[in-house]
């Protein structure tokens, strides 16, 4: 299991705390914690993927460590900790609330126990993550339609496949590889801009991130378990960030890139 995996895990399990009616259909605890269970079933299924059994071990995991915080929590079954979840709190708002402030907790303490181990310098770390996925937010008042966004990446990445993938989104295909960028600006970005820079200890930088209501995000759906597209990511985001000057990159694995 990977720190990534980790980090990952816990901000999905964060996002769905928050706003469970983004993930289901009336943002109850079952409905959220069935979402959850639902996703690392999926990935359970998928073994042979490292992404995958690395994002399984961290959720089970993590589950084990809930049910040890949970008075009368009598397994790590999902149904025994929604149980206790629930007994513990007044509505589910608040038993979602709970859930989310463990997550937060169970992270900073499998850091903090992590902490001798030997790890990447930050930009070896965070060059390497962009495997996997980043952020791109742009500047206030800064735009980019999306015949710009394709006709840029047509330019930077010639000879590379670029088809639409849903609205406002393009599919990059690297051989057998694929790489999403999608462009989002929808309500929720700017409030998630806005949580985001209050973590960010550069108050210059947060103060910009706050104000932004857009941005970029480049993922991949397809495992890359030897690095070997790393550099094709990178460039594009490379890419981006030279057109779009004053924009914010950030990675799940590795927080704030620039």
């Amino acid at each position: 299991m990977t720190p990534a995996a980790e980090l990952q895990t816990i901000r999905l399990i964060q996002a769905v705390c928050r706003r469970p009616a983004r993930y289901t259909v009336n943002g109850t605890l079952a409905e959220a914690l069935s979402f959850l269970a639902g996703c690392y079933c999926g990935l359970a299924a998928a073994r042979s993927v490292d992404v995958g059994r690395d994002a399984h071990a961290a959720w089970d995991d993590f589950l084990g460590w809930v049910s040890a915080q949970l008075p009368d929590c009598p397994s790590s079954r999902i149904y025994d900790i929604g149980r206790a979840l629930r007994a513990g709190a007044d509505d589910d708002t608040a038993a979602l609330q709970l859930l989310g402030d463990l997550s937060a907790t169970y992270y900073a303490v499998q850091s903090s126990a992590a902490s001798a181990a030997p790890t990447l310098p930050h930009e070896e770390t965070a060059l390497a993550s962009l495997t996997y996925s980043a952020l791109l937010f742009l500047p206030e008042g800064s735009a980019i339609s999306f015949d710009a966004l394709r006709s840029a990446l047509e330019t930077a990445t010639p000879g590379v496949s670029i088809q639409p993938d849903g609205e406002k989104a393009l599919q990059l295909r690297f051989g057998d590889w694929g790489l999403r960028v999608a462009l989002e600006d929808a309500s929720y970005v700017a409030e998630e801009s806005r949580e985001l820079a209050a973590t960010i200890r550069d108050r210059a930088v947060a103060r910009r991130l706050a104000r932004s209501v857009s941005r970029i995000s480049v993922w991949s759906r397809d495992p890359d378990t030897k690095d070997t597209h790393a550099g094709d990511c990178r460039a594009v985001l490379r890419t981006l960030q030279t057109g779009l000057p004053g924009s914010i990159a950030w990675d799940a694995a590795s927080g704030l890139l620039r």
